[in-house]
């Protein structure tokens, strides 16, 4: 199975500690997972790390975010902005080498030194106006609705630089809007702070027009801006990157685990299956077994099968499952394979997955087993035999050249 499926999982491990901690919002075609910390030195808490699937990135440019909860102050630290969307390969360059059409307010003479063509990143000049002052504007014709998520910008090289700028955002070029992030309905962005290198930077909150303005509002010496928009054409964007499509209610949160339970959750459109697992060799106290499967209701954002019950020991009554082979349990066992997809040591029905180092529990279609040596969820499993339980004991076992947790007879 391909572990790269437009998916989005959480997985968290919480404790009653953290219960107060805003919820957080899985990241579209990303993993979020939480897990309780408490040290010696520093408050309980929650911690989680948002990661982004392979070919995909946040719009910050980086792969990975961090967000951590003390549960004596009931904040993230890091702020109340919610986790963002992974997004694809929408951050190209949308002016320079396009022959886009660049017009400015004015520019001081000669043209091809200080005019809009100058503003190209490729140019050895800069678009310089003929005045200072906060009037002065660039823009650009993308010609069709492009999706706009960041910029890069550079000064004239020779000390002159925009240190603060607005931008706006039109469809028909006559009625301008100004970005706003929601909380905040004209926000100014940083510019450059010397006039020779490059700036990259993103917006929090994504764009869709066709024309874009750039209105210097702060600049060292004089107005000297070279430019270039990265995102793509509307069109050619056809990942889901907005939380909000397609839903009819309050939508789908993560349920809280027990302690020394995790739970992790696919999100296909408004459909949200999740997953509950026990850790540590644990099972759930009134359920036959380590792993729940949970539905939800988008409507009215309730899972089944919730609150959850806690996990305990294992006794005689919840035995092992047959496993012919190595088999995965723990996050710990991915550090010691690739990405792709074990058997899961708890259930025949559920498989693990391993990716960039994290783990997840994921069900099998109603009614099949996961079989390892076939690498899919079928009606009858040769690595897993769920009939004929018996007490196995927990053993390494080598695999490839790799160690794996293996559950072999005793």
């Amino acid at each position: 199975m391909d572990i790269c499926l437009p998916l989005v999982y959480i997985l968290a491990v919480v404790g009653a500690a953290c219960a107060r901690c805003p919820a957080l919002e899985p990241p579209v075609n990303g993993v979020l997972k939480c897990q309780q910390f408490d040290a010696e030195e520093f408050d309980a808490g929650l911690r989680c790390t948002a990661t982004c699937y392979p070919d995909h990135r946040f719009v910050s440019g980086e792969r990975v975010v961090e967000r951590t909860c003390l549960a004596s102050s009931d904040q993230w630290l890091e702020g109340p902005d919610p986790i963002p969307d992974c997004v694809g390969r929408c951050r190209q360059g949308l002016i320079d080498g396009q022959g886009k059409v660049v017009t400015v307010s004015s520019s001081l003479t000669p043209t091809e030194l200080h005019g809009p063509q100058a503003a190209l990143l490729s140019s050895p000049g800069a678009w310089v106006p003929a005045r200072d002052d906060i009037l002065q504007y660039i823009q650009v014709d993308l010609g069709s609705p492009h999706t706009v998520r960041g910029w890069r910008v550079r000064g004239d090289g020779g000390g002159s630089y925009v240190k603060l700028f607005r931008l706006l955002f039109s469809q028909d070029g006559v009625t301008w809007t100004s970005y706003s992030d929601g909380r905040v309905e004209d926000k100014f962005f940083t510019g450059n702070f010397d006039s020779k290198t490059e700036v990259t930077d993103w917006l929090p909150k994504p764009q869709t027009a066709r024309y874009v303005r750039v209105n210097p509002l702060s600049w060292n010496r004089t107005i000297a801006f070279s430019w270039d928009l990265l995102g793509c054409s509307y069109n050619s964007e056809n990942e889901t990157t907005g939380r909000e499509q397609g839903r009819d209610g309050p939508g789908c949160k993560a349920p809280l685990p027990p302690p020394s339970g995790a739970v992790n959750c696919e999100r296909n459109g408004t459909h949200v299956v999740c997953t509950a697992y026990c850790l540590e060799n644990l099972v759930f106290s009134k359920l036959p077994g380590p792993a729940i499967d949970l539905t939800c209701d988008p409507k009215i954002g309730l899972f089944s099968h919730t609150p959850l019950p806690p996990c305990v020991e294992r006794n005689t009554s919840v035995p092992f499952v047959n496993i012919s082979g190595p088999c995965v349990q723990e996050e710990g066992d991915c550090f010691y394979v690739q990405n792709g997809d074990y058997q899961y040591c708890g259930d025949c029905h559920y498989f693990s997955t391993c990716s960039e180092g994290y783990f997840f529990v994921r069900p099998c279609p109603e009614h099949l087993q996961y079989d390892s040596r076939l690498a899919l969820c079928d009606y009858h499993s040769s690595t897993c035999n769920s009939k004929q339980r018996a007490v196995h004991k927990v053993a390494r076992a080598q695999h490839g050249g790799r160690v794996l947790t293996g559950r072999v007879a005793g």
